[in-house]
């Protein structure tokens, strides 16, 4: 659920900061409630200024990082990676996974205090996460040359349905193997990537690998319909290079995404490795069917290479994180020039590059005069790319590493309204790496990692301001030219973001009403009915604040619409009419006793909607009531009835039985005393009805001092 902003500078309201030592588990956070403006910013409202660093075990002999992260549809905050401490002369790495709040404090209600390990026996831990539809979430990591997989479950523990104990190892090949993506399909079959090393290595030589994707079922166990016997490698590379004849292709997956028709993107590096070491290397995509044959609609015959800087022999271009696009469209961000810089890159659907991005196709960036690594690829609502990754990047060894994020447009250009487009953190004195990225429902962004604490690292997490852009709505009619009395148009609400709060209440109507209002997200449509007045306009529009968009940004004000009134045209609903459901009338309509024939509807007014805690009149069939007996004065043989919920405005009611109310009169009203028990008024509206009827004389006094009365029945419906 997003949480709710205030659209103010960023400040501090801190609470005491508690160092808290749970078991063997160290956390450094602070309680706070804090809202931010300004996108890019830490959120104060996560940790302690928008930090959160936790330390598992003592103080000594103990290592632990995060590779992964994603945020559940609750709001908590998944996150894995390694945890490594010394068994006697021993040092062991193991999986880890741990939970927090939204708030950063881990979740108590998770594996030991919010925190999980477990391990293979051996391993370098676990390098990627994905979660699944039910929550759970699966790790993958190196183990023994092979593929490592584990299941956690919501709680945290193993998963005793995922082959029995949780885990599974798989090797692809005979020779050394390691995972470095992990993807979960809709059908809950899980994908496993990486790499392979194809025959023995030779001597001098670096051994060829190639791309590997392994498919499993729910239950753990190979999925024999995938590849053969479930696995598929792929050698992209190799042949005619400028390294010379001596040049080894190896090629690593290092992200998956699948897509809504089930098709595979793998997406890496390249790379041709002399004997020397030295190597070019490129972006490596590859897209496989189903089944995991290699798509041949996809690049050339299923695989592609894109080279950000050139020819040069000894760089190296690596692509370590995938998105798609909701048009279909290929996202891959890594680093090029030999991790010198951010790089992204944007392919069609065909696996040709995108050459309306960026430049033609590809960006790249400098966040520091150092090596910097992009390791997280998202997108926002609106389109807009984040990359997240570490800054002046030396593996750990400086402390000069720091968090690092980068915001673009949806075009490839640099978002200077992210906070001036880049971001850097440091976390501690040390080195802080950034390996994972997640963006929240709300636009928020996750970032995890690790950092140096004087003596080992600890896992890291960052949250960031997101989205802090105001919603816009336009309104746009289906017709063209004036309406007459009672003609009908249909209307198209259409918000630039999805909102689960916009509704009805928040559309201004003068001189006619809405009915049938429908939609959901970002489109809604209504019905527009003009009134009768015999020379007006008609308006529609939305106030400024009136709803709010998934992060809880209040929108801006729409573009009026304005109609022309045309008395002479015929009171017979236009093409592009939404008609009312259920043949009901619009709200004020009503029928007055003793001619069923004359309907009178709502004049020419502008009301502002009432607050969305008060209902209006109920948009059902109006009705009359000739044995009500609310009051003895009559202003006719039976007064209009308007079945109505709580509260509704004077303006309103006067307009609903036929009184010309413009925005220059005055209304006021009476209530007969034999209801007055039932309702109240103030000056602008009738107030605190109850299960009954209410029975009030209406007067409009006009700007030149002239009256009219008219007495009606309220009658509340439950």
């Amino acid at each position: 659920m997003a949480r709710n902003k205030t659209r103010k500078a960023p400040t501090k309201r801190l609470s005491t900061a508690i160092l808290a030592v749970v078991g063997s588990v160290i956390v450094s956070f602070t309680s706070a409630d804090i809202v931010h403006a300004v996108e890019g910013a830490l959120d104060d409202g996560f940790g302690t200024n928008g930090k959160v660093t936790t330390h598992i075990g003592g103080l000594n002999q103990w290592n632990q990082g995060l590779n992964d992260v994603e945020v559940t549809p609750d709001g908590k905050i998944l996150v894995a990676g390694y945890h490594k401490y010394k068994a006697g002369q021993q040092f062991i790495t193991d999986f880890a996974v741990a939970r927090y709040l939204s708030n950063g404090v881990p979740d108590p209600e998770f594996g030991a205090f919010g925190v999980n390990v477990a391990g293979f026996g051996s391993g370098m831990g676990a390098v990627a996460m994905a979660v699944q539809a039910d929550g759970k979430a699966v790790l993958v990591g190196a183990v023994n040359e092979g593929f490592g997989v584990m299941r956690f479950n919501t709680e945290g523990g193993l998963d005793r349905t995922f082959s029995g104990d949780g885990k599974v190892t798989t090797d692809v090949g005979t020779g050394s193997d390691q995972p470095l993506a992990v993807a979960v399909q809709a059908d809950g079959k899980i994908l496993v990537a990486g790499k392979t090393q194809v025959g023995a290595q030779a001597a001098n030589r670096y051994p060829r690998y190639d791309f590997a994707v392994v498919r499993y079922l729910p239950n753990g166990s190979l999925d024999t319909n995938f590849g053969t016997a479930g696995k598929v490698t792929t050698k992209i590379g190799g042949g005619t290079t400028p390294l010379g004849t001596d040049a080894v292709p190896a090629a690593t997956v290092f992200a998956l995404a699948v897509q809504p028709d089930g098709k595979i993107i793998a997406a890496g590096e390249a790379i041709n490795t002399m004997s020397n070491g030295a190597g070019n290397g490129d972006f490596a995509l590859a897209r496989y069917t189903p089944n995991g044959d290699l798509d041949t609609e996809f690049g050339v015959n299923g695989t592609l290479t894109t080279d950000f800087v050139g020819s040069a022999p000894v760089s190296s271009d690596t692509a370590t994180s995938v998105a798609l696009q909701s048009d279909g469209k290929i996202l891959v961000a890594g680093t090029a020039n030999n991790s010198q810089v951010f790089a992204l890159a944007r392919y069609n659907t065909n696996g040709s590059l995108d050459r309306s991005f960026g430049s033609f196709g590809k960006v790249t960036l400098n966040l520091t005069a150092g090596l910097d690594v992009a390791f997280g690829l998202g997108v926002q609502r609106d389109g807009r790319i984040v990359l997240a990754g570490t800054a002046d990047y030396s593996a750990g060894l400086r402390s000069s590493d720091d968090f690092g994020i980068a915001r673009f447009t949806s075009d490839g250009e640099i978002d200077t309204t992210f906070s001036r487009g880049l971001v850097r953190t440091a976390i501690g004195s040390g080195a802080d790496v950034a390996k994972g990225m997640a963006i929240q429902t709300d636009g928020d962004i996750v970032v995890a990692g690790s950092s140096y604490n004087g003596k080992d690292n600890d896992f890291a997490l960052t949250r960031y301001s997101g989205d802090e852009t105001s919603p816009s709505i336009s309104i746009t009619r289906s017709g063209t030219g004036s309406l007459g009395a009672g003609a009908t148009d249909a209307l198209t609400f259409t918000l630039s973001e999805p909102s689960t709060t916009f509704d009805q209440s928040d559309v201004s109507v003068g001189n006619g009403t809405l009915s049938a209002f429908t939609g959901s997200g970002s489109i809604y449509t209504a019905s527009l009915t003009s009134s009768s007045a015999t020379s007006a306009t008609i308006t529609v529009d939305v106030e400024a604040g009136r709803f709010t968009d998934l992060a809880g940004n209040p929108n801006i004000a729409a573009n009026q619409v304005v109609i022309a009134f045309d008395p002479t045209l015929p009171s017979t609903a236009g093409a592009g009419t939404v008609p009312p459901p259920n043949n009901a009338t619009p709200l004020g309509d009503t029928t007055t006793a003793g001619n069923p024939r004359e309907n009178t509807r709502q004049g020419d007014s502008a009301s502002s909607p009432a607050p969305k805690s008060r209902s209006t009149a109920d948009p059902r069939p109006r009705s009359t009531d000739a044995k009500d007996t609310g009051s003895s004065n009559r202003t006719s043989s039976a007064a209009p009835i308007l079945r109505v919920r709580k509260t509704l405005t004077l303006r309103a009611v006067a307009t609903s039985v036929g009184l010309r109310a413009p925005k220059t009169s005055k209304v006021s009203a009476t209530i007969a005393k034999t209801t007055a028990q039932n309702c109240s008024t103030t000056a602008s509206r009738v107030r605190g009805l109850k299960l009954g009827s209410c029975r009030i004389k209406i007067t409009v006094t006009q700007k030149d001092g002239s009256t009219s009365q008219k007495s009606v029945t309220l009658r509340v419906t439950k």
